[in-house]
């Protein structure tokens, strides 16, 4: 890729020119890469020659960002022992030269080890210790990683309570360090804590709030950061089609939370933007950074909804120039089932189908109405799929297997037989 190509060609001309810190730099960015991608032995072999290097060079100082990696990779590849013991290393180092937050951060990744041993009392004192340095530093963001990471100890526990605690100190610390790209995830968790405790209308009213938190990233997202952002949409969608579906039944609700996420996917793939580095391009990014500074010091929800439309509408001020009927409707705009139902024929059905990690849904909707169906066990409804697709391609009759499908997914729903025209909206594997 266009990114590997730089950084390695970065990383050469940092060698030649002796430029050593640049160079253990980017050493430790391509190991933790590779350790993101669970390639651990890979990232610890640009860890281990980045360490070298910097040993080779004190002048460089402690190399904390490579043996916090260096940590992460031994985890990996289960050398728990040598994890901790290195993990402690850093965090005695750290005390010696007062640097707090790099303390606070090894802090949360000793409790990881703890946890990797299963001692949980452990891991909890660590990620306390990390909490405490990081307010009395005002470190916001080790600060919401130590909360996030003890919101999910206690939720381990089954102690709910305290997890959806720690849950919500991490959302505040998240919004104070203006990382807003982990808001949509953190979140997602609380609201399903809440969802677990039985309070179904908070868990409604955050999961909206992170689809609202995706929506504004993605305005300013760059497209390689968009799957990603659009796979953590489809993640909350679908806890909360579910929490709908199970404890509120509401199926205008419903349909509003399918119809949404999937007019931000198909909108995302129809925008063509205008060149980049351009006068144009430039302003347009000027603008959105920041209204994007405005938003993280925005305090309520009137300001930060209020900012949320005006980096909506100046992040496609880009499209402008290719497309003035881009602005017509916003991808969260649902249009109202109503209208959907006044639209269709006497003859048509149309079948929106929605799976969730759990259980395969079907929205029916006719000129007369609409209503929720719930087909079956995703996973069983899966498996027919690939025996009649397997049969299918291996140019057998399919008869048993299509039969077997038909009945969970159309035959299970009753307007097909007073329905001739269908219209099918298809998901996960249908």
């Amino acid at each position: 890729t266009m990114s590997r190509t730089l950084v390695t060609s970065a990383l050469g001309a940092a060698h030649g020119a002796g430029d050593y810190a640049s160079e253990i730099r980017l050493l430790t960015h391509i190991g933790t890469v590779y350790e993101m991608w669970e390639q651990y032995t890979a990232g610890m072999e640009h860890l281990d020659t980045a360490l070298r290097e910097a040993l080779d060079h004190p002048e460089t100082g402690y190399p904390v960002n490579v043996q916090e990696g260096r940590v992460m990779g031994l985890l990996g590849l289960k050398k728990i022992s040598e994890a901790e013991q290195l993990a402690k290393e850093i965090i005695a180092v750290m005390e010696q030269e007062n640097r707090r937050v790099n303390e606070a951060q090894t802090c949360v990744l000793l409790a990881t080890v703890y946890r990797a041993k299963n001692e949980s009392d452990a891991a909890i004192h660590e990620l306390k210790l990390a909490s405490e340095i990081s307010q009395a530093g005002d470190y916001q963001r080790s600060l919401s990683n130590a909360e996030f990471t003890l919101a999910d100890v206690y939720r381990t526990l089954g102690n709910l309570a305290e997890a959806e605690n720690h849950a919500d100190k991490a959302i505040r610390a998240t919004h104070g360090s203006g990382i807003l790209s982990d808001l949509p995830h953190r979140m997602q968790v609380l609201a399903a804590l809440q969802a677990s405790q039985g309070k179904y209308r908070d868990a409604d009213a955050l999961y909206r709030k992170a689809a609202d938190e995706v929506d504004a990233l993605l305005v300013s997202a760059a497209n390689s950061a968009k799957p990603l952002l659009l796979r953590a949409a489809s993640d909350i969608y679908t806890q909360h089609f579910a929490l709908v579906t199970e404890h509120m039944s509401d199926i205008p609700t419903e349909y509003s939370i399918v119809e949404r996420v999937r007019g931000r996917s198909f909108a995302d793939l129809l925008r063509s933007e205008i060149p980049a580095n351009t006068p144009d391009a430039e302003a347009v990014e000027r603008e959105v950074g920041g209204l994007r500074l405005k938003l993280a010091k925005a305090t309520t929800d009137n300001e930060i909804a209020e900012l949320r439309d005006q980096i909506f509408i100046a992040k496609h001020k880009r499209w402008l120039t290719n497309s003035e009927g881009s602005l017509k409707r916003r991808p969260d705009q649902v249009l109202p089932l109503s209208v959907i139902e006044h639209s269709l024929r006497p003859s048509e059905l149309l079948i929106e189908y929605v799976q969730t990690p759990d259980t395969l849904y079907a929205i029916t909707i006719t000129a007369v109405g609409a209503k929720l169906v719930k087909l079956g066990q995703a996973k069983d409804i899966s498996g027919k799929v690939r025996r009649f697709l397997d049969a299918v391609k291996a140019r057998e009759s399919a008869i048993s297997e299509g039969r077997s499908l038909f009945d969970p997914i159309l035959g299970a729903i009753p307007e097909v037989e007073n329905h001739s025209d269908l219209i099918i909206v298809p998901d996960g594997e249908l």
